[in-house]
């Protein structure tokens, strides 16, 4: 598995080099954002069997959040991407009450947090720039380098994934850890059973 993982890591570090296309670049860039949204749904339905539809309200406020530190309050790049995750925690606070749900319930009940987050980005144009969106994000600076090379944006974004990775691979499911937290409450009760 190792040699797998470190094959893949060498492929995503010499492929700006063999496709230097700014087009293939940027949806490379794009698929490793999404990645991370992924990542977190593939926590809570592969390995718990419950149904989020709620991932895409924390992506949005974790990147109007970065944005809107950036752009409005001139805070630097890694602050604002740190503070984009901060934000999205505090968010998931609100969620803490529906934890309980299982099922369809739990689907329902995130689908509505989604609802609410996008309905707030979109009628309040004052703050997130409504269906226009937020214009005038500056681009990501690292180090007091500014990041205008889309080989550099993909490796940025690349480094964020494979780190965001990192809490997902940790909370791999050993057999005798199925009775915890997230396993407790699938909708199978007999697959936890059957691990002990």
């Amino acid at each position: 598995m190792h040699r797998v993982t470190l094959l893949v890591v060498a492929a995503l570090i010499v492929l700006p080099w063999v496709e230097a296309d700014k087009f293939a670049l940027h949806i490379l860039s794009l698929i490793a954002i999404a990645s991370i949204a992924a990542m977190g749904l593939q926590v809570l339905l592969g390995y718990s069997g419950q149904l989020s539809i709620g991932q895409a309200a924390f992506y949005g406020i974790g990147a109007y959040t970065s944005a809107l530190l950036t752009a409005k309050l001139g805070v630097p790049f890694p602050l604002a991407l740190i503070g984009a995750g901060v934000a999205a925690a505090i968010a998931s606070l609100l969620m803490v009450p529906i934890t309980r749900l299982t099922g369809a319930y739990l689907a329902v009940a995130t689908l509505g947090f989604s609802i609410i987050v996008y309905l707030f980005i979109q009628n309040e144009e004052w703050l997130t720039g409504g269906s226009y969106g937020f214009i005038g994000i500056p681009r990501a600076e690292l180090f007091g380098y500014v990041l205008r090379d889309p080989m550099l944006s993909y490796y940025l974004n690349v480094g964020v994934a494979a780190i965001a990775t990192l809490p997902s691979r940790a909370s791999r499911v050993r057999a005798s850890d199925v009775r915890s937290t997230p396993f407790a409450k699938t909708p199978m009760p007999r697959v936890p059973a059957a691990f002990g």
